[in-house]
């Protein structure tokens, strides 16, 4: 049998420190206070609504409050993604490391058998040869009892014999090396199997952790978002929805367009890179057919009918297959619309990573201020493989 001794695993212990660092200062990103400007209480809304002046100015005030919880919601969803992707590394890291582990386990447990069977064949010669010994040497009875014309074949016999003995020794204690150098290996690799096996546990744990804060947060900046949407809305005479939809539609035209994939040598245009679901980091609603369902009420507020419809479905099928959690893996473009980046999307709500009514929300907003329409949206798509 022949065995190839393979590299010296590398030890991960290092590496533990380091993942927990990072996913540390994720998680101090995501709760470092961002308010941009104290909340209005009502009684200020209430003393504003008849004094002009007073009135623009608290709407500044709560334009900074949503500029500063949408910076916190970005910024606590990113952490929570970003350290879902640190768990999900280390947990590949961890799998190799088992995978590794155990091929060495294996090839050291064939090479204790080759070793156990060279030294059985040896023993099986050398119990051949005492037998063939019983009537005394077995050299001086090739030397002394052979017919002198025999003699030089008797002497090519003993030396052939002593060559096969010596290789049969070499094969014994090559055997037992290769046990001893895989035994090594094998020592090394359940450590570094250990060791992975610690980070990817120790970076699962702080990737729930980034996810709870992001949870409690998204609680957070719900409320106080609904709260300072109802008080524009009492201030200018409207709604709250009016309010969430003109905001979003302001903020999405001030942010730069999803930009354009490299061309391919030929010049033709690429399909997006197919997206893949994102690192588990928990809370992802994840339903193409209710996404679906949701994005055919919601287009009718921007006076889209059904053919329409087909062609968002056709842009979106393309582009995620309508999952939340769907990240392309080459640009790290994320959900439904496929935002570039995925913090985007915090303009639509603080539970952008999560919630695929909010990244439509936001995508629709998206298409009509690029392109008019989701038909016009798809043809662009089409033509360039992007939009």
């Amino acid at each position: 049998m022949t065995v190839e001794l393979a590299p010296r695993p590398r030890a991960l212990r290092p590496s533990v420190l380091a993942v927990a660092v990072t996913i540390v200062a994720l998680l101090a990103s995501s709760t470092a206070p961002a308010r941009a400007a104290d909340t209005p209480s009502w009684d200020d809304v209430q003393n504003a609504r008849n004094n002009q002046a007073a009135a623009a100015e608290l709407v500044a005030r709560i334009d900074a409050e949503l500029d500063a919880a949408q910076q916190r919601s970005a910024a606590s969803a990113t952490a929570a993604l970003d350290a879902a992707r640190i768990a999900e590394d280390a947990r590949r890291r961890a799998d190799d490391a088992a995978q590794r582990s155990a091929a060495l386990d294996a090839q050291v447990t064939a090479a204790q058998a080759e070793a156990e069977a060279q030294r059985a064949r040896t023993g099986a010669l050398a119990s051949s040869m005492y037998r063939l010994q019983s009537d005394g040497p077995l050299a001086a009875r090739l030397l002394t009892a052979a017919d002198p014309d025999d003699l030089l074949d008797r002497l090519g016999l003993l030396e052939t014999m002593g060559t096969a003995w010596a290789g049969r020794a070499a094969q014994v204690q090559g055997a037992a090396q290769v046990v001893a150098a895989l035994n090594d290996q094998a020592t090394l690799a359940r450590t570094a199997r250990e060791d992975a096996a610690a980070q990817a546990e120790s970076a699962a744990a702080a990737a729930q952790s980034a996810a709870d804060a992001e949870s409690a947060a998204v609680a957070e900046l719900t409320t106080q978002a609904n709260t300072l949407y109802a008080q524009l809305a009492t201030l200018k005479g409207t709604t709250a929805d009016v309010e969430r939809r003109y905001r979003l539609a302001s903020q999405v035209a001030a942010q730069p367009a999803n930009p354009a994939p490299s061309s391919p040598p030929s010049g033709s245009p690429a399909p997006p890179a197919p997206p893949v679901p994102s690192p588990p980091s928990g809370g992802v609603v994840v339903d193409p057919a209710g996404a679906r369902e949701y994005a055919r009420g919601a287009i009718g507020a921007y006076g889209w009918g059904q053919d329409q419809f087909a062609c968002l479905v056709s842009l979106w099928n393309r582009e995620s297959g309508w999952r939340a959690d769907a990240l392309n893996p080459s640009s790290g473009a994320y959900g439904i619309p496929q935002s570039l980046p995925g913090d985007k999307m915090a303009s639509a709500g603080a539970d952008w990573r999560t919630n695929a009514a909010t990244q439509i929300n936001w995508g629709l907003s998206y298409i009509a201020g690029r392109y008019g329409s989701p038909c016009g949206a798809w043809d662009h798509s089409q033509a360039t493989g992007w939009y």
